[in-house]
Parts: C-alpha cells; sequence; structure tokens
C-alpha cells in the first residue's frame, strides 16, 4: 500500500471508527533524487521542523517497508536522502513531523474502505 494516499485518506476521512477521531501529523512525500535542498523546500512549504519521522513510501512487504528513522538535523535528512540511514530506508520517502508521544503507538491498518 502506498503509505503517502493511506495517510491522506485518514486524514480527509477525520473520523475513526465509533466517532474516535483520528490525525496524521503534517508529512510530505520525498520522491527519489530529491536534493537536500528541494527536501528543505518541501518541509518549510510544509510548515515541518526537526525532529522528524522518516517512512518508506510503500509498506507492503517489500525489504525495507517497515523501516523508520528520527531525524534530528541537516546532516540526518541528507543521509536519509542519500539512502544512509539505519533501517534500509531508501527513498522515495514520507517525511512526517514527529508528535512527541510517551512511548504510546497506535497502529492503524486499511484494507477496502475498512479501519481497524
Amino acid at each position: 500500500m502506498h503509505l503517502a494516499l493511506f495517510l491522506h485518506a485518514v486524514c480527509l476521512q477525520g473520523m475513526g471508527p465509533k466517532g474516535i477521531r483520528i490525525q496524521a501529523p503534517p508529512q510530505v512525500e520525498v520522491p527519489e533524487g530529491t536534493t537536500l535542498q528541494q527536501a528543505q523546500q518541501l518541509l518549510q512549504a510544509a510548515g515541518m521542523h526537526f525532529p522528524l519521522l522518516v517512512k518508506p513510501l510503500w509498506t507492503a512487504g517489500r525489504e525495507g517497508s517497515h523501516g523508520l528513522a528520527v531525524l534530528h538535523d541537516t546532516d540526518s535528512l541528507q543521509q536519509g536522502l542519500s539512502g544512509q540511514v539505519p533501517s534500509e530506508l531508501q527513498p522515495p520517502l514520507v517525511v512526517q513531523q514527529f508528535v512527541q508521544h510517551g512511548g504510546v503507538l497506535f497502529k492503524v491498518s486499511q484494507a477496502s474502505h475498512i479501519h481497524w
């Protein structure tokens, strides 16, 4: 599944099952071949700042599809763009604003029009 499309759909829908509000943090898609300057422009236009969470664009069980990294500065962003971060991440990527969550995470999965 294309992660950016899924998260966009979640943001548009705004409501989960039984009236539970679902929100996704701001995000941008960073295509393969994006330069550091281009990535910084995308992030600035979206109002995003460090720390950032970076994920693979595709999440369909491909190699590296479960990779994840937190970027703390411009140097780590450059490493992410060049595929030099841990977690087997390679562009294209989805970059999200990191949200402090107190160590509690919820995973939302989608199959067709059903969310659980």
